[in-house]
């Protein structure tokens, strides 16, 4: 039985490796699973059982395993990143280990960050085809000759709910700096229509007060008025988390088997995602949220603001747009909404889901049969 090892070098990007697999198995390959022990901890494969090994490892050992003698019984390691965090930087993980482990037919790999290939000087993979990104939108923004292959199935029992129970329920998943822009909206709306709506959020706290104690320490003579920018940000912090807790159930960072049960029991995710911030510009160029991968594998209807729709390959007859910051149409469409329009929507979501997992699997099984036919003449 022919093996592949995939690898997952950071302590985060757990949500990517079911998808992989299920690639690798439907063209017959048995994989082998390796996780940091932080992310095997939340464990991304509670609802799906493959037939292969699933491993946690230490980064101190991890080059021991992959100079192993044992790595040779693989047909491929494919890194789930290669894009390797650590102490402040990213670098590429091969550069990191310093050698490329002697599997049969070398390596495979998922740049997050398509602009990382350039930085990175990774021609010489990138022109033998042994690189992929996420989206289809990554492959037509950028020069490089890359080929989409994106992970989005997560469960073997995925449960579908194909008419809305009670409350429209709606959930946030991500940063929580654009969460007070939400909180704002649903308050903008009447009375009666908040009282039938329920809004979970999904992820960590900000960061900024953390942000400001990093640059005081660096430089305290320089951030003296630290102290003064602190209370004044934690007056502004206790008065937004007042405002959102009154229309926002937050349940901070949780395991995948628990994201997962909250995901199922929603009727609509809300995509934070703004055009015309900043700090989210890579989304539309270079990046992938993961949030489009949760969005197609569990088949739930979005709300997002209509340029990221554009980006992302959502419609009107997938998804419910929004211009700018205006979420008060959206979620009120969205309350609005018939069970039939309902399922229509998340039927034209699986004709989408149907579509990417094809075209990614046609990728891969190519650049393998590639790869193969083109060593195989080597020997």
């Amino acid at each position: 039985m022919n093996r592949i090892l995939l690898l997952e070098p950071n302590s985060y990007h757990g949500e990517v490796l079911p998808g992989l697999t299920k690639y690798f198995e439907d063209i017959g390959y048995v994989v082998d699973v390796y996780l940091q022990k932080k992310v095997y901890e939340e464990q991304p494969f509670c609802r799906y059982l493959h037939s292969g090994k699933l491993l946690s490892y230490n980064m101190e050992n991890i080059r021991e395993i992959l100079s192993a003698d044992t790595i040779r019984k693989y047909d491929f390691l494919v890194l789930s990143s290669m894009e390797y965090g650590h102490d402040g930087k990213i670098e590429r993980f091969l550069d990191y280990i310093g050698f490329i482990p002697d599997t049969k037919y070398g390596v495979l790999g998922i740049y997050h960050t398509v602009t990382f290939i350039d930085e990175f000087k990774d021609t010489a993979l990138l022109d033998e085809g042994r690189l992929f990104c996420l989206s289809e939108f990554q492959v037509q923004n950028n020069m490089f000759k890359l080929r989409m292959l994106n992970p989005h199935y997560f469960c073997n029992d995925l449960k579908l709910l194909s008419d809305f129970q009670d409350k429209r329920k709606f959930l946030v998943i991500g940063n929580a700096a654009e969460l007070q822009i939400l909180a704002d909206n649903v308050h903008s709306l009447d009375q009666k229509l908040r009282d039938e709506i329920s809004i979970k959020y999904i992820g960590g706290g900000s960061t900024a007060i953390i942000n400001q104690i990093r640059l005081f320490i660096r430089n305290p003579i320089k951030h003296v008025d630290f102290i003064g920018r602190t209370i004044k940000f934690l007056k502004s912090h206790l008065k937004n988390n007042l405002n959102e807790s009154n229309v926002i159930s937050k349940l901070g960072r949780l395991c995948f088997c628990d994201m997962y049960a909250e995901i199922e029991n929603t009727d609509f995710i809300i995509v934070m995602i703004d055009k015309d911030n900043p700090k989210h510009h890579h989304y539309l160029n270079k990046v992938t949220s993961g949030i489009f991968q949760i969005i197609i594998g569990f088949h739930k209807p979005c709300i997002i603001q209509k340029d990221v729709a554009d980006v992302y390959g959502f419609t009107e007859q997938n998804s419910i747009t929004y211009e700018k910051k205006n979420l008060c149409p959206a979620i009120t469409r969205a309350i609005q909404m018939t069970d039939l329009e309902y399922q229509y929507m998340r039927c034209n979501l699986d004709n989408l889901e149907k579509q990417i997992y094809h075209k990614s699997l046609e990728n891969l099984k190519l650049q393998i049969s590639r790869l193969q036919t083109e060593m195989s003449q080597l020997i």
